[in-house]
């Protein structure tokens, strides 16, 4: 290839004299490349990988230095070999032992143990106390990896005094003698509050109410309790107590910790008033089943009521009218609710007892005209000629007629004994005659009775 054809020398000719200027990019990577090359051929005047390299070898030699050469004070920090030349040499003045005591200083007795490892034995440490207390410690190559934990779960050995946790025990020996001593909240000073708290079930109900406290309290030594006013005692620690009376108690329970501090929890329970169920009868010596009777109520607090008459019939008026089909007696019984749903019952017990002794007589009859026939009569239905009465338990009796100018013209003393409408073997003119009778039941109840009687003349 000749002159003309080389594009190299024709490019060199056409642009000498011509000066190119890179771009900030291009002129930085090629600084930064410059830079690294410097820094890896050594040069005294620059810095470089040797001068750094040096400066690590120094560092670490002087740090290590000065490890080997300063105290270590943490407790659980293993001594030197340097220390461990020295306690080796030392003689001790008992018998087979490898524990070097511990420094006393004059003001101080007993100071932070100092650790001597047996490199004979590995495995084994033993920490010294000024009191020629001795303990063994993890092995010697992880006594730094488990520092703190060791030091907590060692019961208060090596815990700083106010990280002591309460209920922890600490072991110590004295040549041939052992003491334990369990920390109490007084040797620690976080003390531990009393915390008060019950529950009370049921809150409200109806008198009497029985109500059960569930102590619920923490930390507590001694309790007091309070309803209302007045200090209550529990027996056998069974919380129940009996509230009698309608109205709204407050209950307190209050607790103290051994250190006297105390703690006072309040609530309430509410007694609902009870209703008062009462009532009246009417007529009040009614003779049934004749009459009928009224039923008045008296009841109080009461807005809900159900009637029982004793004979079957119930009701749910407030004061009903019933009528009985037989004699009695009966059992009347009232039950009545409150607005809360408290209840309360009366009982009239055997009510309209006196239909069981009973004595009644007609309004009317008509007397036999054939003749006078002394009073006496059978009961035979129908038979109305003689005025005698229908009765029932009477034990005595005795019956007077008058007529109406209050003349007696009748007596009688027997019940099978009436009046047969003749005055003197003769018959009374029709006409209203009075009579009285009075008594006593078998029972041992008197009676008296009295009314009017129409004497009727029958058609021949």
């Amino acid at each position: 290839m000749n002159k003309d054809n080389n594009i190299e020398d024709r490019v060199r000719t056409e642009f000498e004299g011509y000066r190119v200027t890179p771009s900030k990019s291009l002129w930085g990577r090629v600084l930064r490349k410059m830079r690294w090359i410097e820094f890896l051929q050594f040069s005294p005047t620059h810095l470089n990988i040797y001068y750094l390299a040096a400066l690590v070898v120094v560092s670490a030699g002087i740090y290590f230095g000065v490890r080997i050469h300063t105290p270590d004070n943490n407790a659980h920090s293993p001594k030197t070999s340097l220390e461990l030349g020295k306690a080796s040499s030392v003689k001790s003045s008992e018998k087979n032992s490898d524990i070097i005591p511990a420094k006393i200083s004059s003001e101080k007795q007993t100071e932070k143990p100092d650790r001597v490892v047996d490199i004979h034995k590995k495995g084994k440490e033993k920490t010294t106390y000024g009191d020629n207390r001795a303990e063994e410690k993890k092995p010697f190559d992880t006594v730094q990896a488990v520092d703190k934990t060791e030091a907590k779960q060692n019961a208060g050995e090596n815990y700083p005094p106010n990280e002591i946790p309460l209920g922890r025990k600490i072991t110590e020996t004295t040549g041939s003698d052992t003491k334990t001593t369990e920390l109490s909240p007084e040797t620690s000073p976080d003390e531990v509050l009393p915390h008060v708290e019950f529950k009370v079930l049921p809150k409200k109900g109806c008198p009497p109410l029985q109500v059960r406290f569930i102590n619920q309290s923490e930390n507590c030594e001694r309790y007091i309790w309070t309803i209302g006013n007045k200090p209550v005692v529990f027996q056998n620690e069974k919380t129940n107590y009996i509230f009698e009376k309608p109205g709204t108690y407050i209950v307190s329970l209050t607790g103290a910790n051994r250190q006297g501090q105390k703690d006072i929890c309040t609530d309430t329970v509410t007694v609902f008033e009870a209703p008062k169920a009462e009532f009246e009868i009417y007529p009040r010596h009614a003779t049934v089943p004749e009459t009928e009777i009224t039923f008045y109520n008296n009841s109080k607090n009461a807005t809900k009521y159900l009637w029982d008459f004793g004979d079957g019939h119930f009701s749910e008026e407030a004061e009903p009218v019933h009528h009985y089909s037989s004699e009695g007696p009966f059992n009347i019984v009232l039950k009545v609710w409150s607005p809360q749903g408290c209840k309360d019952t009366f009982v009239v017990k055997n009510a309209f007892e006196n239909s069981m002794y009973y004595i009644r007589f007609p309004n009317a009859f008509i007397p036999n005209p054939n003749g006078p026939c002394d009073g006496y009569f059978t009961e035979a239905p129908g038979a109305n000629e003689v005025f005698h009465p229908v009765w029932k338990g009477v034990s005595e009796y005795h019956l007077q007629i008058y007529n109406r100018k209050g003349e007696l013209i009748f007596t009688s003393n027997e019940l099978q004994r009436g009046w047969d409408g003749y005055i003197l073997d003769k018959m009374a003119k029709p006409d209203v005659y009075i009579w009285k009778a009075n008594g006593t039941f078998s029972n041992g109840k008197p009676f008296v009775r009295f009314g009017n009687v129409t004497l009727i003349k029958k058609k021949n």
